[in-house]
Parts: C-alpha cells; structure tokens; sequence
C-alpha cells in the first residue's frame, strides 16, 4: 500500500499529519507514537488509530515540523511524492493560483468559527 499525508494544520509549535497507516492500526499509532517522542524538543504526541492523523506539540526552538515529517517518512511511514519541477515553482504556483488561496482562506475561517462557537459553549455552560 502505498503511503501518502498532506498537512491538515501547521502553526507555531504545533502540527497534525495524516498518516493513512495510522488509521484503523493501534499497534502503528502506538510505534509512530514512540517513534517521534523520542525526538529532542517533543513535548506530546497523539497518533488516533480511528482518524490517521497526529498531533505533534514541539518547541520550536529545538526542532522543526520538517524534521518531525523527515523522520516518520525515513521509517518507512510515510512515501509522499515529490514534483519534479522546483520547490521555487511549485511555491509560486500556489501562492498564485486562486483556488488554493481561496481554499486556504476558507479553512482558516471554518476553523475560527468553530473555535469561536466551542468557546461560547464552554462560557454558556459555566
């Protein structure tokens, strides 16, 4: 089978990575857990069984999200292709193109209005 991930979400200190062997395997949760923790800087890790995906907390002043990524990929967890065209092409194309920067506006919003309504959940049930 073949491995693949996208990000789902990247901010300071803080990344989710789906990794489709991770999903329905607690065994591969449970060795992709061990296997970043061990890493220096790690302060958490979630791998979920039930989505694939997993959460990474890091101070980034002592590693960086790309290292996290490098190191499951050398394990064998992950095999994402790579374009041939340079990165510097590549990064022009999505700044450029308006679908991927509309997509990406579009999930920040959903994001902060969930955000928002759990916040207000939370306060009402106080």
């Amino acid at each position: 089978m073949k491995n693949s991930s996208h990000y789902l979400h990247i901010t300071g200190g803080r990344v989710r990575i789906k990794i489709p062997t991770v999903k329905n395997s607690r065994e591969i949760a449970a060795k992709v857990e061990q296997l970043i923790i061990d890493q220096p800087g790690i302060e958490s890790v979630k791998a979920n069984p039930f989505t694939g995906n997993v959460l990474v907390l890091f101070d980034e002043n002592t590693t960086r999200h790309e290292d996290i990524v490098e190191t499951i990929r050398q394990q064998g967890y992950l095999n994402e292709q790579r374009p041939q065209r340079t990165a510097k092409a590549a990064t022009d194309k999505r700044v450029f193109d308006p679908n991927t920067a509309t997509n990406i506006i579009a999930d920040i919003l959903v994001q902060k209005a969930l955000e928002l309504t759990i916040r207000r959940v939370l306060v009402a049930l106080l």
